[in-house]
C-alpha cells in the first residue's frame, strides 16, 4: 500500500519512551528532549498519525520499544507544516516495516555548531507539539 503524498495539515507524531517524558506532556508541557536524537543524526524520525488507526500506530512503536527495551507512552504530535517551519523539511521515508515512517530533516551545518542547532530543533519542535496518548 503506498500512502498519499504529505499534506501540510497532516499530524505527525514522535513516539516517546521515557515514563518522565510522557508524564510533563500530559501535564502540558512536551519537552525538547523528545525531539532530540543522536549527535550525528540529520534527522528526527516521525509516524504519519492520519493514515491508519492508533492502535496500530501503537504496535508499531510498542514493537521499536521492545528492540530496545523500552515502554512506549504516546506521541508528541505536530502538523507537517509547523514541523516544516524554521529551515526544515518532512519527508516520506517508508520502511520494510512501517509505510506510515517519515523524517523531520533538519539541514544541519557540518561544524561545531551542529548539537546546538539541534537542540534549537528540539526546542521549537516541543513547544509547537502537543500530546496524544497510546490507545
Amino acid at each position: 500500500m503506498q500512502l498519499p503524498d504529505l499534506k501540510d495539515s497532516e499530524d505527525i507524531g514522535r513516539s516517546v519512551f521515557s515514563s518522565r517524558d510522557a508524564r510533563r506532556a500530559r501535564n502540558g508541557r512536551v519537552v525538547p528532549g523528545v525531539f532530540l536524537e543522536r549527535p550525528e543524526a540529520d534527522s528526527i524520525s516521525v509516524d504519519r498519525m492520519n493514515h491508519a488507526p492508533l492502535p496500530i500506530l501503537a504496535d508499531l512503536s510498542k514493537e521499536r520499544g521492545r528492540s530496545r527495551a523500552k515502554d512506549f507512552y504516546g506521541w508528541a504530535t505536530l502538523t507537517v507544516s509547523d514541523a516544516a517551519s524554521n529551515g526544515r523539511t518532512v519527508e516520506t521515508t517508508p520502511t520494510d516495516v512501517n509505510i506510515y515512517h517519515a523524517d523531520i530533516v533538519l539541514h544541519l551545518s557540518d561544524d561545531n555548531e551542529r548539537r546546538d542547532q539541534q537542540k534549537q530543533h528540539a526546542n521549537e519542535l516541543a513547544a509547537l507539539a502537543q500530546w496524544r496518548d497510546a490507545p
